[in-house]
């Protein structure tokens, strides 16, 4: 459930690293492009739902999700990104660059302390 909690954070936060309520559609669609064939067995959404993760409403005939807690969304996108980036200068640097044009001040925060948290102990670049 962190993996997914994890990508759907991602989802959360778009391209500008703020968070937002997202469509249930949207959030399947990439819980199945990071590997959940079948939400109907186990559906991450409506379990991180039920445990208060998410709040949700209807607008017309979409289901939205947002997180209960925007610092929890920006924590798991951090914590998500930084172990896709893992030991690779490159992919930090990109990442930086990323943050950098979408002028996310605050969630770089919240990266450097997740990095600053773990960078040692899963042998992260000293510095991107």
């Amino acid at each position: 459930m962190l993996r997914a909690a994890q990508v759907l954070a991602l989802v959360s936060l778009g391209n500008d690293f703020k968070p937002r309520a997202f469509a249930e559609k949207t959030a399947a669609e990439e819980l199945q492009k990071a590997g959940w064939e079948d939400l109907s067995t186990t559906n991450p959404l409506e379990r991180l739902k039920d445990n208060g993760v998410f709040t949700t409403r209807r607008v017309g005939i979409q289901t939205m999700y947002r997180f209960t807690f925007d610092p929890l969304a920006d924590y798991l996108g951090a914590m998500g990104l930084a172990l896709a980036s893992g030991s690779q200068v490159v992919e930090w640097q990109r990442l930086e660059k990323r943050l950098q044009e979408a002028k996310a001040e605050d969630f770089r925060r919240t990266l450097m302390v997740v990095w600053g948290a773990y960078a040692e102990k899963l042998g992260w670049p000293d510095d991107f």
